[in-house]
């Protein structure tokens, strides 16, 4: 987030998101390399540390199909010609919806929001100094100002 465009292809593989055919063709060939190279070592005296490195290859190969296939379910494909998604995110707890219809329907009931009853004390309250926020600032609507910072009412 917040990096220049283009960057979110660069770091796909760190980020949960639709997967492409590309991301099988890795895996797949990662555990195949992982594979053959302990097949390799069983045949050829080569050794063991190898061996065990290709059981290494092909079990990272593997889990990484079984996280491809996961977000294949989740997220589905990613579109071919690349491009973006408009998605509308609850400004409460930042879950995306792709209508703003269903984002802003969600507002109205989310636990994080301002219109749900929350436990004694009313709304959520901030604790501490909020950072960069220097003391003896004015605060926002709910601030409780730790024992030592507390001002007098006149």
């Amino acid at each position: 987030r917040g990096g220049p465009p283009g960057n979110a292809q660069a770091a796909m593989l760190l980020v949960c998101g639709p997967v492409s055919k590309q991301h099988f063709y890795l895996a797949s060939a990662t555990a195949l390399g992982g594979a053959a190279l302990a097949a390799v070592c069983s045949v050829v005296d080569l050794p063991q540390w190898i061996s065990f490195l290709g059981f290494l290859i092909f079990a990272v190969g593997v889990v990484q199909l079984m996280l491809y296939a996961f977000f294949l379910q989740q997220y589905g494909w990613r579109p071919e010609g690349g491009g973006t998604m408009t998605v509308y995110s609850c400004q409460f707890c930042g879950v995306q919806f792709p209508t703003y219809e269903a984002a802003a329907f969600h507002e109205q009931s989310c636990q994080f929001g301002t219109n749900v009853a929350h436990p004694v004390g009313g709304a959520p309250q901030i604790l501490g100094v909020p950072m960069g926020q220097p003391v003896g600032v004015a605060q926002p609507a709910g601030y409780y100002a730790p024992r030592g910072q507390r001002q007098a009412l006149r």
